[in-house]
């Protein structure tokens, strides 16, 4: 990752569903969507993370973990 690049941090996000959470209940649509907003952030940093500390993949290791995220009969990705 270049030096340029942006580190997610979930530290707004967390505050985000803190505050959705004290205020609309834990189970409200909007703290939901907070919450899958959260922890989307705290995976995307994970990920950055374990790749940065990795030797470079091969074609085929890529392929394998993308089919992780991107299902083969998922017609969205």
């Amino acid at each position: 990752m270049s030096s340029t690049a942006k580190i997610p941090t979930p530290a707004r996000a967390r505050a985000t569903l803190a505050s959705r959470t004290h205020r609309l209940g834990p189970d409200h649509p909007d703290t939901l969507s907070a919450r899958r907003d959260f922890l989307a952030e705290r995976l995307e940093l994970h990920i950055q993370q374990v790749i940065d500390a990795a030797p470079p993949l091969t074609s085929e290791q890529r392929t394998a973990l993308a089919s992780l995220l991107c299902p083969s009969g998922d017609t969205t990705c």
